[in-house]
Parts: structure tokens; sequence; C-alpha cells
């Protein structure tokens, strides 16, 4: 098998191969529901912040410098905040 054949195989493997459950997921989402503590980045391009670390408002994540807010769907947020974010007994 030539070089270039070996590459091409490898480049067939889907790159999320292997993650079960979290197939199909963004490694922003598989990070929130497996890290505790994890916040995204700023997803505003022209933050004054330079893309700093977002923080979790109760409802979505905020950035603290320019104020984006992330837009998750409604039932990826009450999943994450089932297993983060509980309501005391």
């Amino acid at each position: 098998m030539e070089e270039s054949e070996k590459q091409v195989s490898v480049s067939r493997v889907p790159l999320n191969a292997g993650l079960g459950a979290d197939a199909g997921k963004s490694v922003v989402r598989r990070n929130l529901m497996h890290e505790r503590g994890y916040a995204p980045y700023c997803g505003d391009v022209k933050c004054w912040g330079m893309m700093p670390r977002t923080k979790w408002d109760g409802e979505q994540f905020k950035c603290p410098c320019c104020g984006w807010r992330s837009q998750f769907p409604d039932d990826f947020i009450a999943e994450y905040k089932a297993k983060w974010h509980q309501a005391p007994n």
C-alpha cells in the first residue's frame, strides 16, 4: 500500500468514532456534560476581552466582557441543569 492510500484510509474514520452516546454532539456540549465547571469561550468574534470563558447565568452562558450570551436549545439546557445545577433538598 502506498503512503497516499494510507492517508486516504485514515481520513475516512469518522471524527465521532468511539463516542457512543456522545456521537454527533459538539466538543463544547460533550465538555459541558462531562467536565464539572466547564464554560465555553465567548462566541462574539468582536469581543474586546479576546474570547474569555463565559459564566453560567442560570439559564445560558454569558460573556463577562461583552455580554454575549449562548443560545443552547432548551432540551440541552434542561439536561445540563439536571446534571450540574440541581436544586438543594
